[in-house]
């Protein structure tokens, strides 16, 4: 089940596969469905094509790499809370380094 409201270039989208799904976009249109299928398999190990919007199957297709970014941050997330919100930039800023550092990526500027 999906749903579409737009409002100029701005695209909200539900879809309901498993749990329901919400999507902003400026790049897509609302589409009737038919248009875009996805390959699902069933508990019985049958598999099923079931329909989808375009804008989740760029997502699963473009965001594999910040989905990994966040999942790496999140083991080695130093918590620091602070009130003052500039320190917060710099812990977050001192993560993103280290992380650099201890996957041995190179860091650009």
């Amino acid at each position: 089940m999906q749903s579409y409201r737009s409002n100029g270039h701005l695209l909200a989208c539900s879809w309901v596969d498993k749990r329901v799904l919400y999507l902003i976009s400026t790049v897509h249109v609302a589409q009737v469905p038919g248009g875009s299928t996805i390959l699902r398999t069933e508990k019985d190990g049958s598999r099923i094509e079931r329909q989808c919007p375009p804008c989740v199957i760029d997502y699963q297709k473009f965001m594999g790499g910040v989905d990994r970014g966040d999942q790496l941050e999140s083991y080695n997330n130093m918590g620091r809370r602070t009130k003052k919100w500039w320190r917060r930039v710099v812990f977050y800023l001192f993560e993103v380094y280290s992380e650099c550092i201890c996957t041995g990526r190179v860091c650009s500027t």
